[in-house]
């Protein structure tokens, strides 16, 4: 896989991540939080043990696949928390502010070299993800303390992503991920919740959608991409996220664009797949 691939991996991965929240609204009619967690991961395990026929698993790649699942786990925790305090915009704006955290989070513990380029992209995306999310959003509270912390955690995630060792073998260390992130929530659920007993056929093929497409295929084809690009370069593709989700919205639920989110959506496309501004632009053919 060569890095305009890797790039392209992100993309989709960006993609069915934007549609996850439609999905997501309808499985939690039938079920909670963590029972839907739990049967995304449960899949993931289940399409991955049988695809990767992967059985056997090394110390390296439980020590990884256990960090990598705990930081999934405080990701989908704190978003579905911070949601409940929240609007969506601010929770979408507070999430996505992952691409400016990436490269600060990096240099502060890394202490990894940054172009100023770097800064400038990820600080283009933030503009961008304002002018996509932001409409009317609410005073500042404690469900946005719990985006915040998601937007640590991803960042980390994405960070440590990107400095797995590159031989590691990304079907193994994915479906230890996922089956790690299922026995985290079975064991809650079989604590505190109990599974359901009933599931409407909409709520089913929602969750069945999540675990194949928004968790089974995205994660993994994230954990292969970022082997060739780096955590800073992940962050900026990852914030298409938001545009995919309006774009969604507009044609599954009607919703109309805004002029700030199309601009907002100009700004961070120009950046994240590397279109000039300036080539967007149509001009005059010389005499």
């Amino acid at each position: 896989m060569n890095q305009t691939r890797a790039q392209f991996g992100l993309i989709l991965s960006a993609l069915f991540w934007g549609i996850s929240g439609i999905l997501t609204q309808i499985a939690l009619e039938d079920v909670s939080t963590m029972v839907l967690i739990f049967f995304r991961f449960f899949i993931s395990t289940v399409l991955a043990l049988l695809l990767f026929k992967t059985c056997k698993f090394e110390k390296s790649y439980l020590k990884h696949g256990f960090i990598l699942a705990s930081l999934l786990m405080v990701i989908y925790v704190s978003s579905t928390a911070g949601l409940k305090y929240t609007s969506a915009s601010n929770a979408g704006f507070i999430i996505g502010s992952n691409v400016i955290l990436v490269p600060f989070i990096n240099r502060l513990f890394y202490k990894s070299p940054i172009q100023k380029s770097v800064y400038m992209k990820s600080f283009v995306c933030f503009i961008g993800l304002a002018l996509i999310t932001l409409k009317g959003a609410k005073p500042l509270n404690i469900g946005d303390f719990y985006c915040f912390i998601d937007a640590i955690a991803y960042s980390l995630y994405i960070i440590y992503n990107s400095r797995i060792d590159k031989n590691l073998e990304t079907q193994k260390l994915i479906s230890i991920q996922y089956g790690f992130v299922a026995f985290f929530s079975l064991f809650y659920i079989v604590s505190f919740e109990g599974l359901p007993l009933q599931m409407s056929i909409k709520g089913a093929l929602a969750i069945s959608i999540l675990g194949v497409l928004c968790t089974f295929l995205a994660f993994y084809m994230q954990l292969k991409s970022q082997q060739y690009i780096s955590a800073e370069k992940a962050s900026q593709l990852l914030s298409l996220i938001p545009i995919f989700t309006v774009l969604f919205d507009m044609i599954i639920m009607g919703t109309l664009l805004t002029s700030a989110a199309l601009i907002g959506g100009l700004l961070v496309m120009s950046v994240s797949v590397e279109i000039p501004i300036n080539k967007l632009i149509i001009k005059p053919n010389k005499i």
